[in-house]
């Protein structure tokens, strides 16, 4: 409020990002939504890691009023920040597109450079992974499944030293 324009904005991205992941008790966003959470997010990450990571968007116009489960898509965003580009500086490259795939299927991708891993991540027993505080991949697909049936859920891509979508 001193004109420090960077601390007002990083409150407001806050207080968005909050009131989205509350959302009155609701369970459900539209996709417009989600992407704003996720920009919420991607605001904060970027004032702590100037220059460290980019993310561009590439989402349909036709889903954007699509009513999804909320949270998640910043839980994989945040993924890539925090496990992705750990030992990255700078150069760091996030894209997220999403679409419609089918009349009742709608499907997302986030994509990073960031150092990728060997293996099936949401298969891996929970004692055996390497980053031991992260549970928000298994999370996600549970949520996905219980929400939607087994025919969705996440799939992961991943080349050490190449990236994960």
């Amino acid at each position: 409020m001193d004109g420090n324009n960077k601390i007002y904005n990083i409150i407001c991205s806050l207080a968005n990002f909050f009131r989205i992941s509350l959302n009155s008790g609701k369970s459900t966003i539209s996709v417009n939504e989600e992407i704003e959470h996720v920009k919420n997010f991607v605001s904060i990450e970027t004032a702590r890691f100037p220059d460290k990571f980019t993310v561009t968007y590439d989402i349909a116009p036709d889903i954007s009023e699509v009513q999804i489960i909320k949270i998640i898509l910043q839980p994989l965003v945040e993924n890539s920040i925090k496990h992705g580009f750990d030992n990255m500086k700078n150069g760091g490259k996030i894209h997220i597109s999403g679409q419609r795939t089918g009349i009742d299927t709608i499907e997302f991708v986030v994509s990073d450079n960031g150092c990728g891993f060997d293996g099936d991540f949401l298969n891996i027993p929970a004692e055996n992974q390497k980053h031991k505080s992260g549970y928000g991949l298994k999370n996600i697909n549970d949520r996905l499944i219980l929400a939607y049936g087994t025919d969705c859920g996440l799939k992961i891509d991943s080349t050490p030293d190449r990236g994960t979508s």
